[in-house]
């Protein structure tokens, strides 16, 4: 398992963005606490397209951990939590069926509810 810190890496082109977002096991995601209600990054979006699940850091109450959780698609662990992160991510590392599983959770949730048709869905649905 290899986890990158995106702020490590040079600005990388969009067209390379599947690319990017895909180079990795698991992705990152942390929210400053008391943001949770109000944020949902851009790039949640592209990484479960990418098919990857999503470590999310924030609490587990809000809407983002909460979809994580009911799609078993990725883990939520709460801020300041650094010894439940690093078990989480021991437990992944022995079991990469487990880490494999979740990866193809995390693309058939963006399949069955984001992505440009549905968004579009959606937005036509409204105007109406």
């Amino acid at each position: 398992m290899i986890l990158i810190p995106s702020w490590k890496l040079p600005y990388q082109a969009r067209n390379k963005l599947a690319i990017t977002l895909g180079a990795c096991d698991i992705a990152a995601i942390a929210l400053q606490p008391g943001v949770e209600a109000t944020v949902a990054p851009c790039k949640f979006y592209g990484i479960l397209a990418s098919g990857r699940p999503v470590l999310l850091v924030a609490n587990p109450n809000c809407d983002m951990a909460r979809l994580l959780i009911e799609n078993q698609c990725g883990l939520v662990v709460p801020p300041g939590d650094a010894n439940g992160l690093a078990q989480q991510l021991l437990v992944l590392q022995r079991d990469p069926e487990r880490l494999s599983a979740m990866a193809q959770r995390a693309l058939a949730l963006y399949k069955q509810r984001f992505g440009l048709e549905k968004s579009l869905q959606a937005y036509s649905a409204l105007l109406q």
